[in-house]
């Protein structure tokens, strides 16, 4: 045998020692433990962002509802008038903003506000009501703004 052959195989034997063999398993646990803790941190984050979407689908549900209430109550309002006579304080040719007082009893309208305007316009068949109703809701890092627009014609 040449001596070439046998230090290869001494240096094989070497490396296949267990006191050469120490620490590859530290590095290898290491490793595991950082891979684990940044897949950790990912699954942290999309909860959070998670529960951050569920709020504000919440507070966007409830700024829709605040709206459709202010709308009901513009419809209410013309339709209310029903001998007409009192047109130019139902609905005035200027967007003024009307506020409608949301029942804060209700949780559902809690942290909202809510207003309405009208216009009036004349055509051939009546007179056309163009109701815009718009609520908002906010919390401390957010605020949720919902608008519900309605042609009546009467």
């Amino acid at each position: 045998m040449s001596k070439y052959y046998v230090s290869t195989i001494n240096h094989k034997q070497r490396l296949l020692s267990p006191n050469k063999q120490t620490g590859g398993v530290l590095i290898i646990a290491i490793f595991i433990i950082v891979v684990l803790s940044l897949l950790a941190a990912s699954m942290l984050n999309l909860q959070q962002t998670s529960a951050k979407q569920g709020i504000y689908d919440v507070y966007a549900t409830r700024a829709s509802f605040a709206a459709y209430s202010a709308n009901e109550v513009a419809m209410l309002t013309v339709f209310k008038n029903k001998k007409n006579t009192e047109e130019a304080s139902i609905c005035l040719g200027e967007m003024e903003k009307v506020p409608v007082v949301l029942p804060q009893k209700i949780s559902g309208f809690a942290n909202c506000q809510a207003y309405y305007t009208c216009q009036l316009t004349d055509s051939k068949v009546g007179h056309v009501y163009t109701l815009v109703s718009a609520a908002f809701c906010a919390d401390k890092e957010m605020k949720i703004y919902r608008e519900v627009t309605t042609k009546v014609m009467r």
